[in-house]
């Protein structure tokens, strides 16, 4: 028996084989490195060194078997997912295709190559504690989420088989659809809700800012007296946004009534200071010819009038005391002048009584109260 038949009892009916190769045929099935000799008829059988893999190599199986790689670092790599205590691989030693994915292989030419830097994954054979637990996809969210709207209505579709699935698939899909636009919507329309409050705040802020400045300045100029300054403070940073929006958009037409009293109030106290402050706001402010119109639209009327006792009563009203009260007038000489004002001639003395007469005489004098002339009694 030749050394050969030796360790291979089926060599026995195998062609001839030459001395050498028969000599060297038990390393070859030691290492598993076998390969067709060309001075003789034996063919060695190439097998895989994964642990229980069988495959052998075979003219026309269509089995690829891959060298082990000859950089240190991805032959590592190979030598660790064999999963073999102590092991290290020779340089005839090989594994089949079996254990890699299919994106591992280049097989765009005739020979079917692996790809630089590929290792197998893939090793069937192994016994339970060396198996990769198999992670299970969880279901898709939106099925975990949401009920699935109703389908619509099919009328001859829904009769062929597979046609109610494909109904749900495609209704599912579009009610998700829907409501992700509408959600793009929504936080498109909450970004410029957001960009707009954080302007309005930085405008505020320099509003702010700017309104300090200009009631500093009016104090260091001492435009106002004390008790002016401190009522101007009160004012003027609710009606700071009334002057500078109109400032910004040029708006034309009648005043707010916050601006009108505001204008009203700083001139009363101190025309200068009304002048400074229009200044600095670009003439935002009304002329002080507007604000002697606005006074005009009281009526002034010789007699008692409407708007005298509608003042007295919120006097009254506005202190928790008890008042009596008396009304002392005083006069004061003016210019004789008789003027025609809309449909009625005005300069006669006037009582107040309605009495209009030609024949009157012309008013040399005029008749004070309140704090254009007060006496302490």
């Amino acid at each position: 028996m030749t050394p050969a038949a030796a360790i291979l009892p089926e060599a026995e009916s195998a062609l001839p084989v030459c001395r050498l190769h028969a000599s060297l045929l038990v390393h070859a099935v030691l290492f598993k490195v076998f390969n067709e000799c060309k001075s003789c008829s034996w063919i060695m059988v190439t097998s895989c060194v994964a642990y229980g893999c069988t495959n052998r190599l075979k003219k026309g199986s269509g089995l690829t078997f891959h060298l082990f790689p000859k950089n240190a670092e991805v032959r590592s790599l190979w030598e660790r997912a064999v999963c073999r205590e102590g092991w290290r691989a020779k340089d005839g030693d090989r594994l089949c295709f079996v254990h890699f994915t299919p994106e591992c292989f280049d097989r765009t030419g005739q020979t079917t190559r692996l790809r630089v830097g590929s290792v197998p994954t893939s090793f069937p054979a192994f016994p339970p504690h060396l198996q990769k637990p198999v992670k299970q996809k969880r279901p898709d969210p939106k099925s975990r989420d949401f009920p699935a709207p109703p389908g619509p209505e099919c009328s001859g579709l829904c009769d062929l088989p597979g046609a109610e699935n494909f109904s749900e698939d495609s209704s599912t899909k579009q009610f998700y659809k829907d409501k992700v636009l509408s959600s793009q919507e929504e936080i498109t329309q909450l970004k410029k809700k957001v960009k707009t409050l954080q302007q309005t705040k930085r405008r505020l802020a320099k509003r702010n800012e700017t309104a300090q400045e200009i009631i500093k300045e009016i104090r260091e100029q001492k435009l106002l007296s004390e008790e002016g300054s401190h009522v101007f403070s009160s004012v003027f940073s609710d009606d700071i946004q009334q002057l500078l929006c109109r400032v910004g958009n040029e708006q034309k037409g009648k005043y707010p009534p916050e601006l009108r009293a505001f204008a009203l109030t700083l001139h009363f106290y101190s025309p200068a200071a009304y002048e400074y402050v229009r200044s600095k706001f670009n003439e935002a402010l009304p002329s002080q010819r507007t604000l002697r119109g606005w006074y005009k639209s009281i009526q002034g009327a010789p007699g008692f009038t409407a708007e005298a006792f509608a003042f007295l009563e919120k006097f009254a009203e506005a202190r928790d005391e008890t008042f009596y009260c008396a009304l002392i007038v005083d006069d004061m000489a003016i210019r004789k002048h008789v003027e025609l004002v809309g449909d009625k001639v005005v300069g006669y003395v006037d009582f107040g009584t309605g009495l209009d007469d030609d024949g009157l005489p012309e008013a040399a004098n005029s008749c004070l109260h309140d704090r254009w002339n007060q006496r302490q009694i």
